[in-house]
């Protein structure tokens, strides 16, 4: 149980990592704003 506590906390920490700086570089990229006007 403890090793799947650990590898759940993993993921939890990672989708931390992996989300916050596409939810922060999202808008500055110049395709996401041209599909969106469009």
């Amino acid at each position: 149980m403890a090793q799947l506590e650990k590898h759940s906390q993993n993921l939890h920490l990672l989708s931390q990592v992996e989300c916050g700086p596409v939810l922060v570089a999202a808008p500055e990229e110049p395709g996401n704003g041209t599909m969106e006007r469009k």
